[in-house]
């Protein structure tokens, strides 16, 4: 996460030549990281969450 931030820093340098275009795709891919690190753990969450109901109902 510390990453990404540093990257989404209008501050932030990737070089001199061409450093528009590698500045948006050293964004996007981090970008890209960090939002399949937030989807998985959503689900992950959502997993356990609906397990658990379920089991809650079952045994009542």
């Amino acid at each position: 996460m510390k990453e990404w931030l540093r990257v989404m820093d209008p501050s932030f340098k990737v070089g001199f030549f061409g450093s528009k275009k590698k500045k948006k795709e050293l964004q996007d891919e981090h970008f890209t990281a960090y939002y399949e690190l937030i989807k998985d753990r959503f689900e992950a969450e959502i997993r356990l969450y609906l397990l658990q109901r379920i089991k809650k109902r079952a045994s009542a």
